[in-house]
């Protein structure tokens, strides 16, 4: 059992949608170790870890009870417990598929014909999860905020680079193929690890392959980085487990988990290794498949991960060196376990990858509750629906016979408002009428002649060598707003070959009993059809006649 200090994560949290404290829990048959992290000032804490070692021969109850004494020591109380499945047990592939332009739709198909053709068994007996992996090329020799010149990023305890210094370190790399990454396992498999997570009473929120977590936490405690370069080989030794990856760029390229069979620690009815040698050959090939003899997969580093400084089955690195024919092997310690690599993937943090077995389970259950609502909304039966439909035809009834009243309320409203706009354009037309007749009846108490009887009278009036231009009024001066002008001044303009036309013309308008003044204003020559006329204006100027004098209008 380890404990640990709480470590802070030089990692700032996205505007999470889940419960600010969150567990890691890995349950193997002979230890289980667990991590806590909360949330705190925006940023995400390791509270505590705690690793408890057990007996493989328990039995289920007991095992249950152990996982219970490891969380109330863990001293964290939340619903967001996340778990791994062993990998040893599940198909795990990294699909390459032609660029997709609507991969969530395109993508659950794909990957159920996948399973379809890798699955021993119906796909109906699998839980399995997939996650596009983004390929990313690194950037060297990028500055980071800080004292000295550009270096990699720093990795402190479990901390996680900074979201300035991997939007430095990292640029997305054009992407040619849609890369995905798959793990299937049998769902009683599954199903066997959910019934022991219920006899400790717990309800996972999600359960990850082991070879994920460990990458996951391999980028957490910062055993690797994006910055990588080639090809990076990363083995994690146990007695019980075995998980590699193999990463390109900071990229998962190839991942294979295996159980070894070594001794009879545990037992393998099913047949034992004879020896360490067995294993170590086993190890050779998994790297061997993935690596063949090209330069173009060639290992820049092998890493060797354990969570005590001796390797188990008492080898050395002399001879794992040895036996997998690479000389560039280190031997790295994870003395705070892999649990947090659960956390990581859960959370979204740096280069994490998170797969969720239970997705085909959770899909299934919401399909199931669905149709146990709809059972649920039928089990009434017709005649139990008869009230129920009846209430529903009256309500409806009495809603329909509102919306007539007012429809025919709306209706109402309509024609008095036409009515009343009608009204209004009548009121217009007679105030119209009623200012034309206002304005005749000045004219007739002012004493003079209406218009129409004086133009009569100078149209008479005008002899033959004479032709009339235009007769106009003079401006009227400023006057309020209903006061209507009197018009008592004419002004005559035309055009005469000579002035006699235009005295004889003067003469015959002096002798109208309408015009007490004629004045010739002002007279000027002008061409016109190559003759010179006389252009000429005259002031007429109107008088009050008796009543007993013709009156003509038109």
């Amino acid at each position: 059992m380890s404990k640990n200090k709480p470590v802070h994560l030089n990692f700032r949290g996205p505007s999470f949608r889940f419960a600010p404290s969150v567990v890691g829990l890995e349950v193997l048959r002979d230890r289980i170790c667990a991590v806590a992290l909360r949330y705190k000032k925006k940023r995400w804490n390791v509270l505590k870890t705690v690793k408890k070692s057990i007996p493989p021969s328990l039995d289920e109850s007991i095992r249950s009870s152990m996982i219970t004494e490891v969380l109330n020591e863990l001293g964290v109380k939340t619903t967001k417990i996340l778990t791994s499945l062993v990998s040893s047990d599940m198909i795990v592939k990294i699909v390459n598929l032609p660029p997709l332009q609507n991969p969530e739709q395109e993508l659950p198909q794909l990957m159920e014909y996948e399973l379809e053709r890798q699955l021993p068994i119906p796909l109906s007996q699998a839980a399995y999860d997939y996650q596009i992996i983004r390929r990313q090329v690194p950037i060297l020799g990028m500055p980071i905020r800080g004292k000295g010149k550009s270096r990699r990023p720093r990795f402190s305890g479990f901390g996680f680079p900074s979201e300035e210094a991997r939007g430095q370190e990292e640029a997305t790399e054009p992407q040619d193929e849609t890369t995905v990454l798959l793990a299937a396992v049998r769902r009683s498999k599954l199903n066997d690890h959910l019934a022991l997570m219920e006899h400790a009473d717990i309800s996972p929120t999600a359960v990850m392959p082991s070879f994920l977590m460990f990458l996951n936490a391999l980028f957490a405690q910062g055993l690797l980085s994006p910055r990588e370069v080639g090809f990076i080989g990363v083995v994690r030794l146990s007695a019980l487990l075995v998980d590699v990856v193999v990463v390109e760029n900071g990229v998962l390229s190839f991942a294979r988990s295996f159980s070894p069979k070594v001794g009879v620690y545990p037992p393998h009815p099913e047949g034992l290794m004879e020896s360490p040698s067995d294993f170590l050959r086993e190890l050779h090939n998994t790297l061997r498949d993935f690596l063949p003899s090209t330069d173009k997969h060639k290992l820049e580093k092998l890493l060797i991960v354990t969570e005590d400084e001796a390797l188990p089955f008492n080898l050395t690195l002399e001879n794992l060196t040895e036996a997998l024919a690479f000389p560039r092997c280190e031997h790295k310690i994870m003395l705070n376990g892999f649990a947090l690599g659960l956390a990581a993937g859960y959370l979204n943090m740096p280069n994490a990858l998170s797969l969720n077995l239970l997705r085909p389970l959770l899909i299934e259950q919401r399909a199931t509750e669905k149709i146990h609502r709809k059972a649920q909304a039928l089990r009434f039966g017709p005649v139990s629906a008869i009230p129920i439909l009846v209430a529903a035809a009256i309500f409806l009834f009495s809603k329909a016979n509102f919306a007539q009243k007012e429809l025919t309320q709306a209706k109402a409203t309509q024609q008095l408002f036409e009515q009343k706009v009608k009204k209004k354009g009548d009121l217009i037309k007679l105030s119209a009428e009623l200012s034309r007749q206002s304005e005749a009846l000045r004219w007739v108490d002012a004493g003079y002649p209406s218009l129409s009887y004086r133009l009569y009278q100078v149209a008479m009036s005008t002899p033959l060598n004479v032709w009339l231009k235009q007769v106009n009024t003079p401006p009227q001066p400023k006057r309020q707003k209903k006061e209507i002008p009197v018009m008592d001044t004419l002004i005559v303009a035309g055009y005469a070959f000579s002035q006699a036309d235009i005295d004889d013309f003067l003469q015959q308008l002096r002798k109208l009993a309408c015009f007490s003044e004629v004045k010739q204003d002002k007279t000027e020559e002008r061409i016109m059809d190559k003759q010179t006329v006389l252009l000429f204006q005259l002031s007429l100027i109107s008088k009050p006649v008796n009543n007993e004098e013709p009156n003509f209008s038109f």
